[in-house]
């Protein structure tokens, strides 16, 4: 996938929310599209997909590129389909004892492959959208916020999805988590600045870059500075700056340890269920941490 002179933004105003650089999606690549709401991160993605018209510029789709879109296999659930049946839906020639065997990887045992679309809670509704997403033979993922609403079992199934997917993925989700895990690329949107940055590596080596980036700038700004109120001030930021990210390295690590004893459950002596809530609750109180970061960051 290419852009070229790419603007994006709605035709009846006629307003740039976001000038994109030429950029190149190689197959293989995931790229994650963060930023904070309402900076135009799922018109982007609509844009994509040639559901909003391109405001200028123009994008190029490969030919034999086959997209699969997470949103719209969401929307195309029928509420009165039982969980067999969406999945045929999908491989057609796909026998009843095969569908079973398919589902109780997405963890539909039993009779639940009988129960109707409409009576799914929101992270059951979530995984049965990724089982059917993975059988449409797409080469080009998009997903948009892909964990909202997703309990612990499917956030898992749907990194190891991603991880063991050969084709290109672009991701638009606010889970520093999972774009950890799985992205080669981060798409920063500035709406500030109307334009997509874009950073070839990893979500962690992003910000270690913009870490580097704020303390040299800070540094620069300190030698320019002879007021005294001004100098405590940028001690006073540094210093929430250093407490924030030893915050942060704490949960981290905390996390890594929780999920070393969720992947050997039969391990453990603790209860798996606490031990899924922590992991929960641990995942948002890093993303505060990061979201306190990023604003102290951006001061």
């Amino acid at each position: 996938m290419r852009t070229y002179d790419l603007a994006v933004g709605y035709q009846d105003d006629g307003k740039v929310l976001i000038h994109v650089p030429d950029i190149v999606l190689w197959r293989g690549e995931c790229a994650a599209i963060m930023g904070p709401n309402g900076a135009g991160k799922t018109t982007f993605l609509k844009t994509l997909l040639n559901q909003l018209p391109v405001l200028s510029g123009h994008v190029e789709i490969g030919a034999s590129v086959k997209i699969g879109y997470f949103s719209q296999v969401h929307e195309s659930l029928n509420a009165s389909w039982t969980l067999l049946r969406a999945v045929q839906q999908y491989a057609k020639d796909m026998l009843e004892e095969e569908a079973r065997n398919y589902l109780a990887k997405f963890l539909f045992t039993e009779d639940d492959v009988f129960k109707e679309v409409q009576v799914l809670s929101g992270g059951e509704r979530g995984r049965l959208a990724l089982a059917c997403l993975a059988l449409q033979g797409a080469n080009l993922l998009l997903l948009d916020e892909p964990t909202n609403h997703l309990d612990l079992p499917s956030q898992e199934i749907l990194q190891r999805l991603l991880a063991n997917f050969t084709g290109t993925v672009l991701l638009v989700s606010h889970d520093r988590y999972l774009v950890d895990a799985v992205a080669t690329q981060i798409w920063e949107v500035l709406p500030d600045e109307k334009r997509l940055e874009t950073f070839k590596g990893s979500y962690t080596e992003h910000k270690a870059m913009q870490m580097q980036e704020h303390n040299t700038n800070s540094q620069r700004s300190k030698q320019n500075r002879s007021e005294k109120h001004t100098l405590k001030k940028e001690h006073v930021s540094q210093k929430k700056l250093r407490d924030l990210e030893a915050k942060i390295n704490k949960i981290e690590e905390e996390i890594q340890v929780i999920s070393g004893k969720l992947e050997h459950p039969l391990e453990v002596n603790e209860s798996i269920a606490e031990l899924g809530d922590r992991y929960v609750e641990l995942r948002d109180a890093l993303e505060k941490r990061w979201i306190e970061w990023e604003s102290l960051f951006r001061n």
